[in-house]
């Protein structure tokens, strides 16, 4: 027994409801009609008056702008540029009055900034920046770079969920478009020409982006003299497609690494269909130096560049600086096409420093890190022979990167070939030792596999997250598709040895047990070992576990068949070379990879002949699962409280489902493989399909839907996975209606339970995608499946489930508790779906409330306070009970939830609830229907402490993946789960990422921040915290996607208070209610309430 704090309402609750908004106001702004009148004035007003929820119209005429404007505060606002702007040519006035942009010494002309804003040039509409004065003017000054008050054309300042399309630039007066502290903005089909009439234009970058995040280009055509688009500082999540570069330097990454001792990135860039005419570079990343007023012919004309600053300081920003930290990461640059290139493709200079500095600078000595960089298919014509020039630091030398399937020509025919390298490690593409000059490499990794997506997967999928922020910290999903190891272990031990990769290369010998990589979190794909062996036929073993306990030379089990999955062995050549597994070896799930040579006995040589040895240059793992996402982080929802623990449960819930949705050609082959594992099976329709587990089984378990599908809805979003999942199973129903428990290749129709699964698993998909297409297509076989299993009630009223297979727990009558309250949910969601796709049929809600009664009648024992296993059983078991309060079988008044409640608790243990239908095991998939038992029962705090408990002891254990949530495990804390009921007593088989155990993602988003879906696709919604009080959980927050927009929600307490908010797309209503106040409906939007809280009385809770 404990007691809490109940909450009651002080006032009447004040709602910031979202009122419909009037009609859009028009503002359409008049022009002066000549040069000497200032237009700005007007522009200022216009958008003062209709610059939140109205429209700003520029008409078809020309307005003069000839004074700095800063118009910041937009919101919900539509901007039509049908004419021209044009600035003066005032230059002392600019040079005095221009707006200072936040960033260096630059400045601009004119700051556009808010939420929701959509400006539209129709292609026709022109910021025209008189630039022939500024490229005149400027070439007669000391100094031509970056001069104090020369403005940019336009800043986005604070831009947030924006669109900006068909606008272009003209003459820009020096950068053209800066993009500043902004996010989630798209811009399409925007053209800049700043090409000069009189001289060659100077200074005058495309587009610029600047600590912002979630920004795409689309069709940007640029003609320049500068960088065509800069990534600069702290600019994350940026893509662009689709584009033309002519003249200028290509993309620029930078400059960065000016700040001293600032920590800045550049990271998940995402460059696809560009071609360059005439451009320096393709790719530089530039760590610092387009401010420099002296370049090498080298650095001149360049597709993409990198620059940073050396780590000595010489003068200060702008022009000089120097010694920032940070790194570049995670870019991928695809189908690029050159035409006349003038200088190397790809440049990497780390050299950069003050003009003015003295002496020679340290190109060696910069702290900024460049890694994972991958250029893949760059096509074209060259002037240059260098592909690549990449100076790299030696402090922190450039990793992994990649320049695959590269074909330049010079103007004679023949290849461009040379490389010039320095202080890079891992490179993939090309060979690189000691010596500066290197060529292309032999060892070419497939080109295929470098895309962004998995091979030829299309990349579908969300390419950034619906809401950044800093709960991305717990997202376990990789940020690339290629990742390597985090460290190295000793065997059998297991101790660690030294991170990876490190200073030394690691070797093998034929004389010692082997090295195990350590990924620190579970991952799955195809390996890549590149190697040096001092032998000939070396047999190169790969074995693989999830489980920390199993490290060895044999893989934790995964094939269902009577033998081991043993060890991948290949027989590998002298010297240099490159090992990748065969597909069919995809290993689906593990954390750590031992590698060893197999000794090999050989007559007539000594001991010291029989030594071979093996250097593991690199090892690259490419990632097979969520086939059709560019970018493995972008959850489209997301959690984040106070309760550390909690959140990292969440994150873990849905890194597993992550695992569990992969290309549907990577499923197990075989049913019951002797030894060995081969996952090149074919196991349902389209591109990615949700599956039961990584490792094993690799196979669509229709079981996993009533937990794994809610979980997926609110955290990474994926539905395409699930919707073939289902169909895996709809396309395969038998002439009776039952479907099977299992896609292909398995299809075994002996499941009860798993039938009527897949028709709750359809409801889950529809409540948040409301496809019709799909319930319209399967809607006769779901009728027929629903048939199947009502003609299946006794007359006593309760279901026969003859075909007994289930979860894996025991089976002791076919009149069982579990089945029924399947039924009933079935029938419930059935009569909910029912008007969406044939409203005709409105038996489904009698039906379930006959079943209803029958149930409570025959299977529910008030002496005990909960449901039998069968009538006439003293088995009381978890999956029934646990279904009985969160399919809401009782009505509200009754005192049956509560009892409920206490007995589920009566069976915990300190891992976990030890569950009475299969003894001595705990299961997080009928513990995850658990906690929605204890939150709807009213008990909220129980629900917290089973989340903490069970799923917390895994994620802490230093001997599991510390990234996902397991199939099961025993109350004694081994992984022996379900070894006496058809696991083979093999521990090793356990899979420890499996979707059915994510219950606490839903479960937190839904219950503990209390928003969830009650009509299809959102259309309403309800927000009811489940508590206030729980120790440690003082803040919550959740939000997720569905194809209405961005929903979220949360609460925090403060000195007494708690402040609910919420935020909810336009044309949606939902249901707010707090614990012990009254509910009320309001309209979709911004909205809040403000709480007291106050001791009231005490409440028995256990």
């Amino acid at each position: 027994m404990h007691f809490s704090r109940i909450l009651t309402l002080l006032a009447a609750l004040t709602f910031a409801d979202a009122a419909i908004p009037p009609p859009k106001q028009t503002c359409i702004i008049p022009a002066s009609g000549t040069n000497k009148t200032d237009d700005a004035p007007a522009i200022i007003s216009a958008f003062k008056r209709c610059g939140r929820g109205g429209r700003v119209v520029f008409q078809p005429t020309t307005y003069y702008v000839n004074s700095a404007m800063n118009i910041s505060w937009l919101h919900d606002v539509d901007v039509d540029i049908q004419g021209k702007l044009l600035w003066s040519t005032d230059i002392p006035y600019w040079l005095n009055h221009s707006l200072p942009v936040g960033y260096q010494n630059q400045s601009t002309a004119w700051i556009l900034g808010g939420d929701n804003v959509r400006v539209n040039g129709h292609g026709v509409g022109t910021l025209d920046g008189n630039g022939d004065y500024w490229y005149e003017w400027i070439q007669e000054q000391e100094n031509t770079s970056n001069y104090p008050g020369r403005p940019h054309a336009l800043t986005l300042s604070g831009l947030t969920n924006s669109v900006v399309k068909g606008v272009n630039f003209l003459r820009s007066q020096m950068w053209t478009l800066s993009i500043i502290y902004s996010h989630h903005v798209e811009f399409d089909s925007i053209l800049v020409n700043n090409t000069g009439n009189r001289v060659d234009s100077s200074n005058t970058d495309g587009a610029d982006t600047i600590r912002s995040s979630h920004i795409s280009f689309n069709n940007l055509t640029v003609y320049n003299g500068d960088d065509s688009i800069s990534f600069k500082a702290n600019s994350t999540d940026i893509t662009l497609t689709n584009s033309h570069f002519h003249n200028g330097l290509g993309i620029a990454i930078g400059s960065i690494g000016q700040l001293k001792d600032e920590f800045e990135t550049v990271e998940r860039i995402k460059v696809e269909n560009v071609v360059y005419d005439n451009t320096l570079h393709a790719v530089r990343p530039e760590l610092y130096s387009h401010l420099i007023l002296s370049r090498t012919p080298a650095d001149r004309y360049c597709k993409v560049y990198f620059k940073t600053w050396t780590d000595d300081q010489n003068g200060y920003p702008p022009n000089g600086g120097g010694g920032g930290l940070g790194y570049a990461s995670n870019m991928h640059f695809s189908n690029l096409t050159a035409t006349a290139l003038r200088g190397s493709a790809v440049a990497i200079s780390q050299c950069t420093r003050f003009i003015g500095a003295p002496g020679d600078g340290n190109c060696t000595n910069s702290q900024f890190q460049i890694r994972d960089i991958t250029v893949a298919n760059l096509r074209g014509t060259t002037e240059s022979e260098r592909v690549a020039s990449l100076q790299c630091s030696a402090v922190a030398p450039c990793t992994n990167l990649g320049l695959i399937d590269v074909d330049l020509e010079l103007g004679n025919g023949t290849k461009a070939e040379e490389y010039l390298c320095g202080n890079v490690k891992r490179p993939r593409g090309f060979e690189y030792s000691d010596s500066s000059m290197i060529r292309l490499s032999i060892l070419t990794l497939a080109t295929g596999a470098l895309a962004s997506c998995w091979r030829n997967s299309s990349c579908t999928g969300p390419s950034s997250p619906s809401f950044p922020g800093p709960w991305d910290s717990n997202n376990y999903a990789p940020d690339s598709r290629f990742i390597q190891p985090k460290s190295i272990l000793s065997l059998p031990n297991g101790e660690y040895i030294s991170d990876y990769p490190g200073d030394s290369t690691p070797s093998l010998t034929t004389s010692d047990l082997g090295l195990v990589f350590d990924f620190g979190l579970e991952v799955g794909g195809i390996l890549s070992i590149e190697y040096t062996a001092s032998k000939p036929n070396l047999t190169l073993g790969l074995a693989f576990t999830e489980a920390k306990d199993y490290i060895g030379r044999e893989s934790d089990n995964s094939n269902g068949g009577t033998g081991a999955d043993g060890a991948l062995l290949a027989t590998l050549s002298d010297g240099d070379g490159l090992y990748t597994m065969p597909d069919a070896k995809l290993r689906g799930g593990f954390r750590y990879l031992t590698l060893f040579l197999a000794e090999e006995e050989e007559e007539g040589k000594d001991d010291d002949d029989n030594e071979k040895t093996l250097a593991v240059k690199n090892i690259s793992l490419e990632i097979s699962y969520q086939p059709t996402w560019p970018n493995l982080r972008a959850y489209q929802g997301y959690f984040h409280s106070s309760d550390k623990l909690l959140n990292r449960i969440w994150y873990a819930g849905a890194y597993t489902l992550q695992t569990n949705s992969v290309p549907r050609t990577t499923c197990r082959a075989s049913i019951s493989s002797a030894t060995g594992w081969s996952n090149d099976a074919a196991c349902g329709p389209g591109e990615t399909l949700l599956l039961d587990g990584a490792k094993r089984d690799r196979w669509v378990w229709i079981g996993d839907m009533g937990v794994a599908v809610p979980s997926a809805s609110v955290s990474t979003g994926d539905l395409e996975s699930t919707r073939n999942a289902l169909l895996a199973i709809w396309d395969n129903q038998t002439p009776s209606g039952l479907l099977p428990k299992a896609g292909p290749p398995y299809l075994a129709a002996d499941s009860d339970t798993y039938h009527l699964w897949t028709i709750i698993g359809t409801y889950n998909y529809f409540l948040f995608t409301e496809d019709y297409g799909f319930l319209a297509d399967i809607w006769p076989r779901y009728v027929k499946a629903l048939d199947y299993s009502i003609s299946k009630i006794t007359p006593e009223g309760i279901m026969n489930a003859t075909e007994t297979a289930d979860w894996g727990r025991w089976n002791y009558d076919t009149l069982a508790s579990s089945a029924n309250m399947l039924l009933y949910r079935s029938l419930t969601t059935a009569a909910f779906l029912s008007p969406y796709a044939d409203p005709t049929r409105q038996n489904y809600t009698a039906l379930a409330s006959s079943l209803r009664t029958a149930i409570i009648k025959h299977l529910y024992d008030p002496s005990i306070g909960a449901l039998k296993d069968s009538p006439n059983s003293t088995l009381y078991p978890q999956d029934a009970n646990s279904m009985a309060l969160a399919f809401s079988l009782f009505p509200p008044n009754s005192t049956a939830p509560s009892k409920i409640s206490s007995y589920l608790v009566s069976n915990w243990t300190p891992l976990g609830p030890s569950v009475p239908e299969l003894p001595g095991n705990i299961s997080p998939f009928i513990s995850s229907i658990e906690l929605e038992a204890h939150f709807t029962a009213g008990y909220p705090e129980r629900a917290l402490q089973l989340i903490q408990s069970l799923w917390g002891w895994y994620i802490t254990h230093p001997n599991g993946t510390e990234s996902t949530v397991p199939e099961g495990y025993l109350v004694d804390g081994t992984w022996g789960y379900r070894g006496d009921r058809g696991y083979r007593n093999d521990p090793r088989y356990v899979s420890h990422a499996h979707g059915w155990s994510s219950g606490p993602t839903s479960t937190l988003t839904e219950y503990a921040a209390g928003l969830r879906v009650t009509k299809p696709r959102g259309v309403e919604w309800s927000l009811k915290p489940a508590t206030f009080t729980f120790e440690g959980l003082g803040q919550a927050e959740a939000g997720f996607t569905t194809g209405l927009g961005r929903f979220r929600a949360g609460f925090a307490v403060e000195g007494g208070e708690v402040t609910v908010t919420w935020d909810t797309p336009g044309g949606t209503r939902g249901w707010v209610e707090v614990p012990g106040g009254r509910g009320r409906w309001v309209d979709g939007g911004k909205g809040s309430l403000v709480v007291s809280l106050v001791e009231k009385g005490n409440r028995e809770s256990g």
